[in-house]
């Protein structure tokens, strides 16, 4: 599938995408944070796309408002989609797609470690590169951290 059949599939059932400048190749999409679990569904469970392997998932802090970031890849049909969706800057908030994919488990836990992002509805949200009770999230802009014996 091209990746212009691939958007009109998507377009078609949801309202609000709209494709982004991406890699050469790469269908890059922006979805509304509050779309994005039931895009996430159909690009899984519709047999003629199926996403069945989630590549990465990130954080990104824009400034004024918070950005994840979902690299998606069918194995079977060899085509790849990045969605993105932009949170609030304050309450940075989406729903957890760790239930679709496994994998999304970790890729998530880092999100919400480094950026402060929560996924709603995530089995474990908990730190998993910071120690207990760190405080801040360090790839935030704004995070100033402590000095330590190497500053």
């Amino acid at each position: 599938m091209e990746n212009r059949e691939l958007l009109s599939s998507i377009k078609a059932k949801f309202a609000g995408i709209n494709e982004l400048p991406g890699d050469e190749g790469l269908l890059t999409l922006a979805v509304p944070a509050g779309s994005l679990y039931n895009v996430c569904t159909e690009l899984k469970v519709n047999h003629e796309l199926d996403f069945d392997y989630v590549m990465c998932i990130s954080g990104v802090d824009l400034k004024d408002k918070m950005q994840v970031v979902y690299h998606l890849y069918s194995m079977n049909n060899k085509h790849k989609v990045a969605l993105k969706a932009e949170l609030d800057r304050s309450s940075p908030e989406i729903t957890s797609v760790a239930p679709l994919w496994q994998a999304a488990d970790w890729h998530e836990r880092e999100a919400f470690d480094m950026f402060g992002i929560v996924f709603k509805g995530h089995p474990n949200l908990t730190r998993i590169l910071t120690e207990e009770g760190f405080i801040g999230y360090p790839l935030r802009k704004d995070y100033v951290g402590k000095p330590d014996q190497y500053d």
